[in-house]
């Protein structure tokens, strides 16, 4: 075969590699469509509480998914500490802060590469590797079907593929589904109006975000150039001027793409609502402030975490194969205090927290 005829043939592989490259990308959704526990939302929505009206810190802990040899790690440490930093920076407004109670490695090859989070049996064996008490953020290196998945709206666990690291708030946005929060063009209780007369009770249930048309993509009606929505689908009225959230941390818009870096005053007051009223969130909150001690742990899983003073007291001895983390905004190691872990590990860190 000539030369010319051979460089012409690679070309062409070279098209369809990328034409499928490019498939599998537009494919894949930022997210998935995790499940609302209406039970959970009923309690949220009996007693909602104001953006800002509370000031909590909340435990996560993280995981590193990599191979069973321990190569193809998902996040690196430079990556984990700017989306932590991230995490804070959004839900700073809120007076919600987190505290990073501690990172470990699963070496895991099914679970790295090929867990396919609609499939409970999958994810079962991921929360098998939750610490109590934590909202527990899982990195996978490659996730088949989506960018990152909560599983259900709210849990005290998500995952998100490398490829979505730092991209569209990713981390923020399932962790927004953990506290309580559907996408902004959620259908599950129905389609909002544009009007918002249904805004309470359809779409994502919070009023000061406008009717999401995203939920029609795919369809004929449905058009956009860039961060401008120009399609006309109709909402359950029969209206087509959408004026879609194209900021909003909740929606999909950062595909389009578009600056994604808010939340609204209403997705902060359902956060908080949702924060203070499900059972394995108000496990993740952190005290006022502890004295701990006296205590010999030598296995198991301890996060004590204060907001504000974190002091031990008496005998503090922390060995073996314990996990721990300690933290607190001020942190008083008395006489007494050993941690020497021969298998495990003690993480001890001041909180970043602004309040």
């Amino acid at each position: 075969m000539h030369l010319k005829a051979i460089v012409k043939m690679k070309n062409k592989l070279l098209c369809i590699l990328l034409l499928f490259c490019a498939a599998t990308t537009v494919a894949q959704k930022p997210c998935g469509d995790p499940k609302m526990d209406t039970a959970a939302m009923a309690r949220a929505e009996a007693n909602l509480v104001e953006a800002r009206a509370v000031s909590a810190m909340v435990r996560v802990y993280f995981h590193i998914l990599k191979d069973n040899d321990g190569s193809n790690a998902a996040i690196t440490t430079t990556q984990l500490q700017q989306e932590f930093r991230q995490l804070l920076q959004d839900y700073a407004p809120n007076n919600i802060c987190f505290a990073f109670m501690g990172v470990d490695s699963i070496n895991n090859t099914f679970l790295n590469n090929t867990l396919d989070s609609d499939n409970p049996a999958h994810v079962n064996q991921l929360a098998a590797f939750n610490v109590p008490g934590c909202i527990n953020i899982y990195y996978s290196f490659r996730l088949p079907k989506y960018g990152g998945n909560a599983f259900a709206i709210p849990n005290d666990f998500c995952i998100i593929a490398a490829g979505n690291i730092n991209l569209w708030r990713s981390i923020s946005h399932e962790v927004g589904h953990c506290l309580g929060l559907s996408h902004t063009f959620s259908r599950a209780t129905g389609e909002e109006n544009i009007n918002g007369t249904n805004c309470a009770t359809a779409g994502d249930r919070v009023c000061d975000t406008p009717a999401d048309p995203y939920s029609h993509l795919g369809e004929d009606c449905f058009s956009n150039s860039g961060c401008l929505y120009t399609g006309s689908c109709p909402d359950p009225t029969g209206a087509t001027l959408f004026s879609p959230p194209y900021n909003n941390i909740m929606s999909y818009w950062g595909g389009a793409p578009c600056s994604i870096n808010q939340f609204t005053n209403g997705q902060y007051s359902r956060a908080n609502s949702f924060l203070l009223s499900t059972p394995e969130l108000l496990a993740t909150l952190s005290a006022a402030d502890i004295t701990y001690g006296p205590v010999t742990l030598n296995s198991g899983t301890h996060m004590p975490s204060a907001v504000n003073n974190f002091t031990t007291s008496g005998s503090v001895l922390l060995g073996g194969s314990i996990r721990a983390g300690l933290q607190g905004r001020v942190i008083r190691l008395n006489p007494g205090f050993r941690a020497n872990p021969s298998s495990g590990q003690v993480y001890i860190r001041g909180t970043e927290c602004a309040y």
